[in-house]
């Protein structure tokens, strides 16, 4: 009799949208992954509309109002006088905290003490019922949600404490022990590779940036650093790819800058090739989790070169081996144009990029997360 597959549920407090990075694309792909070892389930606490990116799996909505959880942006509204926001901001913020009773009902009668659970956020944690055991996964820097920062201090102070909390670096989970926190792990992000063309052509004077447009990225510290390396290199070009809110402020600031022919804002991609066309990825982030693009670009044999958004960057870039990590604009742009105006040493950053990805491939992923679903209810 072939043994019935477990109930794996991913819980959001609202279903993202694909263009809101990363975040959707981990869970994407761990459905993938994960699909024929378990019976996943996704359920979204608050509607998230007509979405298809979970086609093959039961939708479920355990609060049935669609909210804009913009309103954890309250502060900066209040910062620059926008009055109608502040008021929607007041509105949603009140049916979500007002909807927490009534979720964690639902959440209860839906999901059955044998089923798997993995909530995919602080905010959707506040939402479970304390007889449930889950994973907690943090996608972000350790220090948003247990550092000074209010909304995420709020969060994690409001949410049902977690059997198990996955964060996305080793740094993090040190962190996390010297907190004193119980029954804390990580595990990294990963990428299946299986379809991503393995010839590259090494090219020169080509950047990248893939990403949400978000104040997170710093992409306006990005810009400058195109300014700064204009001086040494005229021919070099940076693609940005993504959207969000910046997008306005990016392409004034492009113009202003008289930019046009180095910079181009190409818009969201889901082509996980496009790394190909280019020398390397730049990030000049203020924090990250672990970013899942550095991961997407080494499965392209495309090194990565970065500002030091914290600890947990030096596991996702070797410095000076497939990558740079540099505190330092005028640094990170010396070592930029020294690196993708040198074909020679671009072909070994670019193999080295390649070798090291086998750690955050969907193998080595798998074997993992199986591990942890089979054993985290015994953490307690």
């Amino acid at each position: 009799m072939k043994k019935q597959k477990k109930n794996l549920f991913f819980v959001f407090d609202k279903l993202p949208n694909i263009k809101d990075g990363g975040l959707l694309a981990t869970y994407i792909r761990l459905n993938e992954l994960l699909g024929n070892v378990y019976n996943i389930k996704i359920l979204s606490i608050f509607d998230y509309g007509n979405s298809e990116l979970f086609k093959d799996n039961q939708k479920i909505i355990a609060v049935n109002k669609n909210i804009d959880l913009d309103f954890v942006h309250v502060f900066k509204y209040i910062k620059t006088f926008k009055l109608k926001k502040i008021l929607k901001c007041f509105k949603d913020g009140l049916i979500y905290f007002t909807s927490i009773h009534k979720a964690r009902k639902n959440v209860r009668n839906l999901i059955s003490d044998d089923d798997l659970v993995i909530v995919t956020c602080p905010s959707a944690a506040i939402f479970m019922p304390s007889s449930i055991e889950f994973i907690l996964e943090i996608h972000i820097k350790f220090d948003f949600f247990y550092g000074k920062n209010i909304m995420g201090r709020m969060q994690s102070s409001l949410m049902q404490k977690p059997t198990l909390t996955l964060f996305r670096t080793k740094a993090d989970m040190l962190k996390a022990k010297k907190h004193n926190m119980k029954n804390v792990d990580y595990i990294y992000n990963f990428f299946d590779n299986d379809k991503i063309n393995k010839v590259k052509d090494i090219k020169t004077n080509r950047l990248c940036y893939v990403g949400r447009l978000s104040p997170q990225k710093d992409l306006k510290r990005m810009l400058d650093n195109a300014i700064l390396l204009k001086k040494y290199n005229k021919d070099f070009i940076l693609d940005i790819y993504g959207d969000g809110e910046d997008k306005e402020m990016l392409e004034k600031y492009i113009k202003e800058n008289k930019l046009e022919d180095t910079v181009t804002l190409k818009g969201f991609t889901s082509d996980k090739e496009i790394y190909k066309n280019y020398s390397a990825l730049w990030l000049t982030s203020k924090y990250e989790g672990f970013a899942l693009v550095i991961i997407e670009a080494k499965a392209n044999g495309i090194p990565t070169i970065s500002t030091n958004w914290g600890d947990g960057v030096f596991e996702g870039i070797e410095n000076n081996v497939d990558g740079y990590i540099s505190n330092d604009d005028n640094e990170l742009v010396s070592l930029t144009n020294d690196l993708i105006t040198n074909k020679e040493k671009l072909k070994q950053f670019s193999n080295k990029a390649y070798e090291s990805f086998q750690k955050f491939s969907k193998e080595t992923a798998k074997k993992r997360w199986i591990t942890i679903l089979n054993n985290y209810k015994n953490k307690k």
